[in-house]
Parts: C-alpha cells; structure tokens; sequence
C-alpha cells in the first residue's frame, strides 16, 4: 500500500493530511493547507484619532483610529470571507496507481482528498506565516487599494467592478483574492504578453473567465486555483502534482461568485 507524510512546515504555509475517520467530511481524506496570519492595526500617533495612509499605489486616503469593537467585526468578517471561498472547494482525485488514500486502511474504499483551509488568527508576527496591516477607512466609499501587505476595513465587504467593452458588471471580496496571493496564486491574466509588458489592468484578465475569478477582480472559482492544495499533495504523498485530477467539491464551490454576475443594461450610460 501507497503510503504518505502526514504533516509539512512551510514558511509559506504548512499542511496536513487527514484521514477520513477524523475529516470534517468522513467521505473523504482531507488535505488541510493551515495559514497562519497576524493582522495588524494601522493608527494614528498617540492623541490623534484620525489621520491619511498611503494605499498600495500610493493614494493618501482618510483613516481613522481602530476600536475594539470595529476590530473584532472586521477579525470575523476576515476569516468568514476568506474561508467561504476557498475552503472544501476542490477534490483532488488520485491516480490509479495510487491508494495511500484507503479506509478502512487494509480493504477498505478509495478515498478522495478534499482540499481544506485552517486559516489562523495569531498575535505575533513571528508566529505568522504572513503579516496583513489594516487601515480603518474613514471614507467607506473611496476605493482602497489593497496588497497582500496592506488591507482596508473595507476589503472584507463586496467591491463591484465590471467592463462595459464585455457588458457585465461583477463583485469581489479582496481578501479573498489577497489570501490567493498568500497560498501562491498569482493573478488570472499573469501570463498574458500585455501583463508581462507592463499594463496591470490586463493581469486582472483579458476575457471575462479571468475577469470574474478570483484572481482576477471577482470571486469565481476555477480548477486552476486548486494548483496551492495540488503541488502540496505532491510533496505529501510522492505523486507528481500533474497525476491528480481537480474536481469541484459541490455545486456550491462550482458556482460561488456567479451570483453577482449582471449584465450591464446600457453599457453606454455606466461607468464602473
């Protein structure tokens, strides 16, 4: 029998196979990526309760001082959002050849692996696998931009965008997207000639797929963003990331985001 490592520590991420009697899913074995994230609050000097931070392409945008109970709210919306998109969304099917995946162990069923996410709140930075500032936005509708550094209190709620040219308007949870960047994702469009030229709004996606993922500037899935819980199954059990299959986990994961999907009515008239 096929046999596997249970547990990997990353600077990037750890992960953990685990057996299907113990899974949050008994049909399955579960590939558990655990990222460990330190949020840190963006104030203002002593005394002061509002002040302007520079977002991520350098805009002075309004800030104000973080309370507790604001700071708490956002904790939770943070790990809500994150983990409603990315967490149990994929299967990864084994290849013939493979059946370290079996239980009962000796003749029991084949198993497939659902590609689960831990995500953990830490106090420290040291303890972190990634450290995310965040600015509490005194002006909840002037767009923030944000990084896999540097977040606003505004990117757990909903961003629309779209393209008039494609005629669909579209929403997006940014940390979703931030944490893509956190498991190794890079953005949908990454490999086009334009991104690679230098024209950023094109690494975001020249067609509406990669438009709306959520690599892109939605908060659809695809199988190719399974690729962070694929090249980990690897090192875990030996087996090239290429041999496994990527499958969705449920209608849900499969059509996550699509919701918000609109067609624009008179492109003409909006300007988003």
């Amino acid at each position: 029998m096929a046999s596997y490592k249970e547990f990997k520590p990353d600077p990037s991420f750890d992960s953990r196979i685990i057996p299907s009697f113990a899974s949050s899913d008994p049909r399955y074995f579960e590939l558990a990526i655990i990222l460990k994230i330190a949020l840190l609050q963006v104030n203002p000097p002593r005394g002061r309760n509002r002040f302007s931070v520079r977002d991520s392409t350098d805009l002075m945008r309004p800030a104000l001082r973080w309370d507790r109970a604001a700071w708490l709210q956002f904790q939770k919306d943070f790990v809500q959002a994150v983990v409603s998109t990315w967490d149990q969304a994929f299967l990864l099917i084994a290849p013939a050849r493979y059946d370290g995946f079996k239980f009962p162990e000796k003749d029991g069923t084949r198993r497939d692996v659902i590609c689960g996410l831990r995500l953990l709140l830490v106090d420290r930075a040291a303890d972190a696998h990634a450290v995310l500032r965040v600015v509490r936005v005194a002006k909840p509708t002037a767009y923030f931009h944000a990084d896999s550094t540097l977040l606003a209190s505004t990117a757990t709620e909903p961003t629309t965008h779209g393209d008039t040219s494609l005629g669909y308007r579209w929403q997006q949870h940014p940390v979703a997207h931030e944490v893509g960047h956190l498991l190794g994702l890079h953005h949908s469009g990454n490999a086009s000639v334009a991104c690679r030229n230098g024209d950023a709004l094109q690494c975001y996606g020249s067609n509406l797929p990669e438009k709306v993922n959520v690599m892109g500037s939605g908060d659809q899935l695809s199988r190719d963003n399974a690729r962070p819980w694929r090249e980990r199954i690897a090192w875990h059990t030996g087996v090239s990331a290429d041999q496994w299959t990527v499958e969705w986990a449920s209608t849900g994961a499969m059509l996550h985001g699509t919701e918000s999907l609109q067609r624009i009515p008179n492109p003409s008239l909006i300007d988003i």
